[in-house]
This record gives structure tokens, sequence and C-alpha cells, in this order.
């Protein structure tokens, strides 16, 4: 992956927590973006071809929130850690909105808008990197169990066509779902079969 295995956990860990932030604004039970730490996600998936075969060996990815540090202007970030992957990622909630972080092990670096909680059927937004559009709700079945009220948010890489990951969100969970496409090549496929929630 471009932003490695990591984004795909990330994913699974973006689907983030409920309750409130350390030092940051409270989330409301059921959030599509959980955020105490020590949750907790696995996902488990495989890279393809664009045909839909299999390609490679299976992904495994493990994600948990590992607590709080400051980004340049002295906010506080949630860090996300994920196992198998290359390092530290982070974000931030304001006023309803999650902001991520993809510079590894540097809290101090870009964060754009990943998603508006809660998500709603026709947002969109847009920055220099991502162009973002939210659909939903849809019911979903991923291993770890049925969902409905799930939200699917795509990003597009503004200066890559045809470069896009897709996120599900369920509440109470976060992102049960991800895929990244790489333009005629591959995409990534990983999907939760574990999540604790933290507390």
């Amino acid at each position: 992956m471009t932003r490695p295995l990591s984004f795909a956990v990330a994913a699974l860990a973006l689907c983030a927590a409920c309750g409130e932030d350390v030092e940051g604004p409270a989330v409301p039970e059921g959030s599509y973006w959980p955020a105490r730490d020590k949750t907790f996600w696995r996902g488990e998936g495989r890279w393809h071809d664009l045909s839909g075969k299999r390609r490679g060996g299976p992904i495994a990815l493990e994600t948990v929130i590992a607590g709080t540090t400051y980004d340049g202007q002295g906010r506080p970030v949630k860090i996300w850690r994920t196992r198998e992957t290359d390092g530290d990622y982070y974000f931030r909630l304001e006023e309803g909105e999650v902001w991520a972080n993809w510079a590894e092990n540097d809290p101090r670096g870009e964060y754009h808008l990943w998603l508006k909680l809660p998500p709603a059927d026709g947002q969109e937004w847009e920055d220099d990197k991502y162009r973002v559009f939210v659909m939903g709700p849809f019911a979903m079945s991923v291993p770890f169990g049925d969902f409905g009220d799930v939200y699917l948010a795509r990003y597009d890489y503004v200066e890559d066509p045809g470069h896009y990951e897709s996120w599900w969100y369920a509440r109470g969970v976060g992102c049960i779902r991800y895929e990244h496409y790489f333009p005629g090549d591959k995409y990534e496929l990983v999907e939760l079969v574990e999540f604790t929630p933290g507390g």
C-alpha cells in the first residue's frame, strides 16, 4: 500500500471508540468513531487482482488505541498503534469531526478531515489530498457479525485518478470493512474479525 498495511488497520481502528476522548470532547455512546484507550480491532483479508482473484498471502492486522499525545498546537490527539505494519498513527476529534494524520510516528504531521460525526448520506468534502463522499445507511455482514446503519466513506486521491479507499463504518464499532484500490493493478480487502471496546 502507499500508506502501508497500517492504513488497513488504521481503518479498523479509525473506526474508533465511544466514550470520552482524554482531555478532549465527549464522544456520544454508539459513535461511529470510538476513541477510548485500549480499544482493539483485528482485521483479516487478502490482496486481490482487479478480476477479484486472490493475489498474495493473507493479511492479519491489529490495531489498539494506545493513549494520548499532542500535536504541534498542543491539542490532544489519540494514538492508534498497528501490529504487523509500520508504526503509530494519530487522530483528533473536533466538534463532531475526525481528523486523521498518516505521517507515521509524527503527531505534528498534517491532519485531514476524515469523517463527520454522525456520518450521513450525501456528505462530501475535499482537500489537497482526498475527495470524500459518504453513502448509506446499508446492512452489512463481516466475520465479526451483522450490522445495520453502516455508512460507506470513499476516499479518492485527488492527484492519483483511480486510486481510492473505501471504509465502512458501523455504529459503536467503527470501521468493519476496508478496501484499498490501486489503479490498473490490485486491491486490498480487510474485514473485522475481532473487536474489544476500551475503557
